[in-house]
């Protein structure tokens, strides 16, 4: 059996199934001019998005990680948000490969998922086993919400 992952770009939209149905769970399918084309079409609706992107997207600055963090299982993902010296958490990659970003604060962080995080590069973060800050959504709220 063959084992991996692959990343293919496709030009026509049309043959995506085709490339799903050939490489399975292992290929994952991007069909560059869509996507391409909501981000110059989100940038267009959003001043300095384009460069919010460039920075996101390009070599240098942050990148996305993924990585099964197993000491934070159990967590709410609300209680993650500040047990990362050196990143952002954004999200969650579940087992069945499904992506959550900017979960519900009450989401339970699994074993076996995938923390996404915004970091400046692989080894320049790290978990820490108490918060940096107390996060209490609701005392937040209220100051920001006194009625």
């Amino acid at each position: 059996e063959i084992q991996g992952h692959a990343v293919v770009e496709v030009c026509d939209i049309d043959n995506v199934e085709l490339v799903q149905i050939v490489g399975g769970d292992m290929v994952e399918v991007v069909v560059a001019h869509n996507f391409i084309g909501r981000l110059i079409v989100q940038s267009s609706r959003q001043h300095g998005l384009s460069q919010i992107l460039e920075d996101l997207l390009g070599f240098e600055g942050n990148e996305f990680y993924l990585q099964v963090w197993p000491q934070l299982a159990g967590l709410r993902f609300g209680d993650i948000l500040f047990r990362f010296e050196g990143a952002i958490p954004l999200g969650v990659r579940t087992a069945s490969g499904k992506t959550l970003l900017n979960p519900d604060d009450d989401y339970i962080i699994n074993e076996d998922d995938q923390i996404i995080v915004l970091a400046e590069d692989d080894d320049s973060y790290w978990t820490v086993e108490n918060p940096l800050y107390k996060y209490d959504k609701e005392s937040i709220m209220e100051q920001i919400m006194p009625y």
